[in-house]
C-alpha cells in the first residue's frame, strides 16, 4: 500500500469511508472546493467550511477564509456559504464592502445615510444633496427627499444638511435659492421698485402708504415727501388742490380748514392755505375757492371767516358791523359813517342808515353820536 496523504488545500476528501488521507487503493482523486465554502488542508466534507457572513465566493478549490470575497459594494451578505451577494443595501444605507446587513451602522462595512446625503437601495456611497436643497435628517432615501431650500434663505452646496444663511437684504429668496442674491426671477431677484426687501425676505414687501421707494434693491422705505402723498410704494403724487399733504402722507389728505382755501396742488402744511379774502367767507374745509361774499351788515377780515354772517364765535377777524360804521356786502372794513353824521346801532348795511346830526351839531369822533360845536 502506498503511504496515504494529506487532502490538499482547495480539495475535500470525504470521509465518510476515508480519514483525511488520499491513497491509491481508494480515493483516488481529492474534490475542489465548492462555491461558498474554502477547504484548508486535510478537509473532510464538500461543505465543512462556509465562507462567513459578510463574504461569498463564486470560485472553486478556496484554500481559507481570507480567500472568501467580501461582499460587494451596495449589497449584502447575511449568512454562511453565500455563492453570490444575498441582496441590495436597504435604501438609507450605505453598504461599503463586506456587509453582512441590509442596515449597516458599524462605520466600516457600511452605515446610516448621514444628514445632508440620501442612499437609493443598493448604494455603496452616499449621494450629496444637490444646491438648492438640503437635507437635516439621516436615512433619506432618494433625491426627493432633500428639502428645497426654504424662502428667505439659500443653499449653495453641495451635502448642505441646514440652509446657509439668510438671503441678502436688498434681494428676495422665494425658495431653492442658491445665491444669497438671486436675479433670476424663479428662486428670487432684485427687490423691485415700491418695495423693500430686509435680509431673509421671502418675497418682497410693499411699502405701506405714506412710504416709497425710487429705485430697486431698497432694505427699507423712505418717507413719503412733504407736499406729496404716497399710495402705491413708488412715484409720489402732489397734494391735490384744497389738501395739504405733511411728510409721510399716504391715504389721508389733511383738509385745509374752515375760513381757508387753496387752488395750488403740493401743499405741505396748514399755513400754505390761503386765509379767506377780505369780504368773502370759506364756510367748508377743502375748497378750492370762496363761497361767497360776506352778508351787509357784516364784515370779514382778511384773517379768513367761515361765517356769512360772522359771529364771536366765527374764525378769523369778522363779525357784525360795529356802531358807527356800515356795511355793505362784501365789506372787508367797516367803514365810518361820515362826518355829519352817526349811527349807534350795530348791523348797519348802507350809508343811508347812518343818521345826520341836527343842524349845528357835529358827529363824535366815534360817529356814535352827535353834539354842538364848540363856539
Amino acid at each position: 500500500m502506498d503511504t496515504c496523504k494529506t487532502c490538499p488545500a482547495g480539495f475535500y476528501c470525504d470521509a465518510t469511508l476515508q480519514n483525511d488521507t488520499f491513497c491509491s487503493h481508494s480515493v483516488q482523486n481529492p474534490q475542489p472546493c465548492p462555491e461558498g465554502h474554502y477547504c484548508p488542508s486535510g478537509t473532510k466534507y464538500a461543505m465543512e467550511y462556509a465562507c462567513p457572513n459578510g463574504t461569498f465566493s463564486d470560485q472553486t478549490c478556496l484554500q481559507i477564509a481570507g480567500d472568501c470575497t467580501p461582499c460587494s459594494g451596495g449589497m449584502y451578505c447575511a449568512r454562511e456559504g453565500l455563492t453570490a451577494p444575498f441582496g441590495e443595501c436597504e435604501a438609507g444605507f450605505c453598504c461599503i464592502l463586506g456587509a453582512s446587513l441590509p442596515t449597516p451602522r458599524d462605520g466600516v462595512t457600511g452605515d446610516i445615510c448621514p444628514v445632508g446625503t440620501y442612499c437609493p437601495a443598493g448604494s455603496n456611497k452616499t449621494y450629496d444633496c444637490p444646491p438648492s436643497t438640503y437635507n437635516p435628517t439621516e436615512g433619506r432615501e432618494s433625491i426627493s427627499e432633500c428639502l428645497g431650500c426654504d424662502p428667505g434663505e439659500y443653499c449653495p452646496l453641495y451635502g448642505l444638511n441646514a440652509t446657509a444663511d439668510d438671503c441678502d437684504a436688498r434681494f428676495y429668496c422665494a425658495g431653492n435659492a442658491t445665491s444669497a442674491s438671486p436675479t433670476d426671477g424663479d428662486t428670487g431677484d432684485e427687490c423691485p421698485l415700491g418695495h423693500y426687501c430686509p435680509a431673509g425676505s421671502p418675497q418682497p414687501i410693499q411699502c405701506e402708504p405714506g412710504l416709497y421707494t425710487d429705485t430697486t434693491q431698497n432694505e427699507a422705505c423712505l418717507q413719503c415727501t412733504p407736499g406729496h402723498y404716497c399710495i402705491t410704494g413708488s412715484n409720489p403724487e402732489d397734494c391735490p388742490a384744497s389738501f395739504y399733504c405733511p411728510e409721510g402722507t399716504g391715504h389721508v389728505w389733511e383738509s385745509c380748514p374752515l375760513g381757508s382755501f387753496s387752488s395750488s396742488t403740493g401743499l405741505a402744511n396748514e399755513t400754505q392755505c390761503t386765509q379767506c379774502t377780505a369780504g368773502h367767507y370759506c364756510d367748508m374745509v377743502n375748497v378750492t375757492t370762496v363761497a361767497d361774499d360776506c352778508d351787509a351788515g357784516f364784515y370779514c377780515s382778511r384773517s379768513g371767516s367761515d361765517a356769512r354772517q360772522p359771529s364771536e364765535s366765527s374764525r378769523g377777524y369778522a363779525g357784525v358791523c360795529p356802531e358807527g360804521y356800515y356795511c355793505i356786502q362784501g365789506t372787508g372794513e367797516p367803514e365810518p359813517c361820515p362826518a355829519s353824521t352817526f349811527n349807534n346801532a350795530t348791523g348797519i348795511a348802507s350809508l343811508e342808515e347812518c343818521q345826520d346830526c341836527l343842524e349845528g351839531m357835529d358827529a363824535m369822533k366815534n360817529h356814535l353820536m352827535c353834539a354842538y360845536s364848540c363856539l
